[in-house]
């Protein structure tokens, strides 16, 4: 099962931004690596912060 990419319009506001290779980097990633996935938790680690 592939997902479903949606970018909320504040998101859209923080990447135009950025440089312009910057955010073309994160929209690659996020279309060709993550949304392709199955899982797409399997690659990354778990958050941990402080308590």
């Amino acid at each position: 099962m592939a997902w479903r990419i949606e970018l909320d319009p504040a998101v859209e506001r923080e990447l135009s931004q950025l440089e312009p290779p910057v955010a073309r980097r994160i929209l690659v990633f996020l279309y060709e690596r993550v949304a392709l996935l199955d899982d797409p938790r399997n690659i990354g680690e778990t958050l941990k912060g402080s308590t």
